[in-house]
């Protein structure tokens, strides 16, 4: 056994006396994707000891996040149409709120229409 996890052993025989039934395995770092994940959070947090730390909920979802974020937009225009209508004459939609208007002047600054053709601009100024 590894110098390093002895107190972590020695600890674990510690607490098994508490519980009716553990079972625990020793993964190794770089199979362990969520250790490398947690220890990157940790370095990212200034937290004292005495702070109680909300726990890291984790869910896997067995249907790919991309279907399950596909919508239909309830007026039948494609999301991008205020965007792509702001670029054309500079008009805002009908009724459209102050912070709607503020999030379309930004969300506009990365697009490029070119004629009727909707671009995505990348950061070396490459259109997607």
């Amino acid at each position: 056994m590894d110098a390093k996890l002895i107190p972590y052993n020695d600890y674990i025989c510690k607490i098994t006396q508490t519980f009716d039934l553990i079972t625990f395995e020793h993964v190794p770092l770089k199979r362990n994707q969520v250790a490398d994940a947690l220890a990157t959070l940790f370095a990212m947090f200034n937290v004292a000891y005495s702070e109680e730390v909300q726990p890291i909920r984790m869910e896997k979802y067995e249907t790919p996040s991309y279907c399950i974020s596909i919508e239909r937009e309830p007026d039948g225009k494609p999301w991008y149409h205020d965007i792509k209508h702001y670029l054309a004459y500079r008009e805002y939609p009908l009724g459209a709120l102050e912070n709607s208007k503020s999030t379309i002047r930004k969300l506009a600054l990365k697009f490029f229409l070119s004629g009727a053709v909707l671009y995505k601009r990348n950061y070396d100024m490459t259109l997607l």
